[in-house]
């Protein structure tokens, strides 16, 4: 398709609420169809993939989700163990 110039079939009853449009608001039709097509444009997602950063932030979410056997679950126990680890041995030497 050529980038500067085409030629595009509209529907007649859209044709003739574009040129409606357009005579109302002062604008050629072609000024119309682009603007309108620009802002369709700026709305639609430029691809169905995500970015390489919310790729990432995808790839960890639930990295953190609780299991048994999760130091954040445990820390309690974790570091009751130390310090009783560390205070036992200090107490045998």
């Amino acid at each position: 398709m050529n980038r500067t110039a085409s030629s595009i079939n509209i529907r007649q009853d859209i044709l003739q609420k574009i040129c409606l449009i357009a005579e109302q608001q002062h604008l050629k039709a072609e000024r119309l169809v682009n603007s309108i097509l620009e802002q369709y444009l700026q709305n639609f997602p430029a691809s169905a993939s995500p970015s390489p950063d919310a790729s990432f932030l995808l790839s960890i979410a639930g990295m953190f989700n609780g299991k048994e056997d999760d130091a954040s679950e445990r820390v309690q126990e974790i570091v009751s163990d130390y310090i009783a680890g560390k205070y036992a041995q200090e107490s045998d030497s």
